[in-house]
């Protein structure tokens, strides 16, 4: 089959970034595949998306001028909307729809699918989704939005995502033949909220089970892009220093960077941690660090899935967590890993400290997280993907009823 994927720019670091060309690579062994994206060439393939890929730019494509009177109005409103949501209503979701997708894009983008004749499309994030209903009364294929994060975090936390745009998507998502999601809470929502065809979809982990045991030596890590309100960074602070009162020689690692990467060393600086917390930044070997850490610590505020959780799992590391989308859907709390209300730092300092101190709670948690961790192979979540696709194309051509 011939599929298209839209999407953001895969060239760059990101979670969404390592998902895709875990699935696209299995993929294009068996199908013919495209991804449209926006890049430039100096962009690097972080994540080695496989060369048999065909990769189309989505910047090829007429866009509004960001420089001309109308570009320049159509960003200003787009960005005070995510601020204040002002568009999301009926008029505003019109309103919202002209200004984001200018009609000769939208027009060119079919065009090119038309003449390239796939058999299948796929619109990658919520922006992607929503340009790919657009699409659908001129296109003549099978089309899937696929979500990567959580109905919460994309509609109703300003200045991110979607925020101000739940009318449009509300009514558009319709003309899409069905909704990939991350969770089955996000599973119900969609259909329950936007009377959309939906399926959960996990993101894939491609480490291989790692056999050695975690490490016993008070080593904690945390990986993940240093966004200090989504990813919990001033909490992360927090709840250091509480164990670092019981514990003072608790080490934790810091594998990632982002723009608040300057903000969150000024707070380790602050709570006097600097001895207890390292950042050592981005690496294209983070198993190395999951192999000799202790405990994953996980303090995000919200989170769609969390395929870090998985890949520490898969080497044994505990794992605790905040109750949130991703970790309510991956672990089970007290079998393979640890949940605490959100946002109790005195509960999750205690558990950690507990988890170091008790042998016994500490293996059985390890050896039930690696079992966890199979759920998410690679190989099982292709598997469902294709078939998931394999069941929209049908549908779509009548071939199931």
């Amino acid at each position: 089959m011939k599929f298209c994927f839209i999407s953001l720019n895969l060239f760059m670091h990101g979670g969404i970034q390592r998902v895709i060309p875990e699935i696209v690579n299995k993929l294009v062994e068996q199908h013919d595949i495209t991804i449209v994206m926006p890049y430039s060439e100096e962009d690097e393939n972080v994540f080695q998306l496989s060369n048999k890929v065909n990769i189309k730019n989505m910047l090829d494509f007429p866009r509004h001028n960001k420089y001309s009177i109308n570009g320049f109005l159509s960003i200003a409103i787009w960005k005070t909307n995510m601020k204040f949501g002002y568009l999301d209503n009926r008029l505003g979701a019109h309103i919202a729809k002209r200004i984001m997708f200018p009609k000769r894009q939208l027009e060119a983008i079919s065009k090119y699918i038309n003449e390239e004749k796939y058999d299948v499309v796929v619109g990658i994030t919520d922006y992607y989704s929503l340009l790919l209903a657009q699409l659908v009364p001129e296109i003549n294929c099978a089309t899937i939005g696929w979500q990567h994060n959580t109905f919460e975090s994309y509609f109703e936390i300003p200045k991110r995502n979607s925020f101000g745009l739940k009318k449009l998507c509300q009514k558009e998502f319709k003309n899409l033949d069905c909704l990939f999601v991350l969770t089955d809470i996000d599973n119900a929502k969609y259909s329950n909220l936007f009377g959309v065809k939906t399926e959960t979809l996990y993101n894939p982990v491609s480490f291989k089970q790692i056999e050695v045991s975690p490490s016993r030596d008070s080593s904690l890590l945390f990986v993940g892009r240093l966004y200090e309100f989504q990813k919990g960074l001033d909490i992360l602070v927090e709840v250091m220093r509480k164990i670092v009162e019981t514990k003072p020689d608790v080490r934790l690692t810091v594998v990632g960077d982002g723009p608040d990467r300057g903000k969150f060393e000024q707070q380790i600086i602050g709570a006097g941690l600097t001895s207890n917390i390292k950042l050592v930044g981005m690496t294209s070997n983070v198993e190395n660090y999951y192999n000799n850490a202790s405990i994953f610590l996980h303090t995000s505020r919200y989170e769609g899935f969390g395929v870090v959780l998985i890949e520490a799992m898969a080497f044994g590391v505990p794992v605790i967590a905040f109750h949130n989308n991703g970790p309510d859907e991956i672990i089970e709390n007290g079998k393979n890993g640890i949940l605490i209300e959100r946002f109790n730092i005195d509960k999750y300092a205690k558990s950690v400290i507990s988890l170091l101190e008790n042998e016994n709670d500490y293996r059985a948690l390890s050896n039930h997280a690696r079992e966890r961790a199979e759920d998410f192979a690679t190989e099982n979540i292709v598997d469902k993907f294709e078939g998931y696709i394999l069941d929209v194309y049908d549908i779509h051509n009548g071939d199931i009823y």
